[in-house]
């Protein structure tokens, strides 16, 4: 934990006079929660753990781990775990995902080769990219590719892969399961006669999280927090995997994808994550990405 955070909060509490010395509620323990000593509460269990741990796409950042040690070492039976369950989501986006539409109209010059520039070297970097995405750039249905249940779950479950396809109507999960769950079939043999006006571009995929409050623990007023390109933007906003090129789909035609999230053994607080996708015509690859979240020049939020 941050000790000066840790000090500033105390202040701040006895400013209020909520600090145990003003009879207050109010205790401030600075340190990690996995070494924080058991009479450092005042209390050997607590009845409601709330957390704000979630990190880009959910994971980034790893701090799901020390919630579940904090859960199974403070929380009595019986006691809410605050949020308690989220989700993980994706959706096929264009090259406009990556906020480079300015470059198209700059005081009556278009600047798109600078656009395209930008978009080439996102994809080229394989590196995750956190930007607020307009909904209008999404090209797939949205689909849920991971949920948990954080109030149960083991550490192990928040690693995974999953399996899915999309296209321009649809959106389908074909398997998730641990990271080291055998590879399926990537291929896709699919064709269409459809003129390429119909056709929709995936540059990217983006990657957003639920987290909900649910009646389990919140009966009278369940509430969900929700970071998709369609609810108000949050600090979190969306995070991008670039293709190594954009694809094109036409009607009937789908992207293939296994997607694997895995917490990094070489690396703390770090997560590895891979892409394989397809797509008809052979268009194919394998993305491993940076999960040192960069700067978009178009405009990139970063914590």
């Amino acid at each position: 934990g941050s000790t000066r955070i840790a000090d500033c909060a105390r202040r701040v509490v006895a400013a209020n006079r909520l600090d145990a010395g003003s009879g207050g509620p109010i205790r401030i323990v600075a340190g990690r929660v996995e070494e924080v000593q058991q009479d450092a509460l005042g209390h050997d269990k607590v009845d409601v753990i709330v957390s704000e741990w979630m990190g880009y796409g959910l994971l980034f950042e790893c701090m799901l781990d020390s919630l579940l040690a904090a859960r199974d070492r403070w929380l009595a039976p019986g006691g809410a775990l605050l949020p308690d369950l989220a989700s993980i989501s994706v959706a096929g986006a264009s090259r406009a995902a990556f906020g480079t539409a300015f470059w198209q109209d700059v005081y009556g010059f278009s600047m798109q080769p600078i656009a395209d520039e930008l978009a080439a070297a996102a994809a080229a970097e394989a590196q995750v990219v956190v930007r607020a995405v307009d909904p209008a750039c999404l090209t797939t249905p949205p689909l849920q590719v991971q949920s948990l249940d954080l109030a149960t779950m083991s550490p192990a479950q928040q690693d995974f892969t999953a399996h899915f396809t999309l296209s321009a109507t649809s959106a389908a999960l074909v398997s998730s399961d641990k990271v080291d769950a055998a590879s399926g079939d990537a291929s896709d043999d699919s064709r269409s006669t459809s003129s390429s006006s119909d056709a929709v571009e995936i540059a990217a995929l983006v990657l957003w999280f639920d987290v909900e409050f649910s009646a389990r623990f919140c009966k009278e007023h369940p509430v969900t927090l929700s970071t998709s390109p369609h609810s108000p933007v949050t600090h979190w906003a969306q995070a991008l995997l670039p293709l190594a090129s954009p694809v094109r789909l036409r009607p009937g035609q789908a992207l293939r994808c296994r997607l694997s999230m895995a917490r990094s053994r070489a690396r703390h607080r770090s997560l590895d994550m891979s892409l394989e996708y397809s797509a008809p015509g052979g268009q194919a690859a394998t993305r491993i990405y940076s999960m040192e979240v960069s700067s978009s020049s178009a405009g990139s939020s970063n914590r």
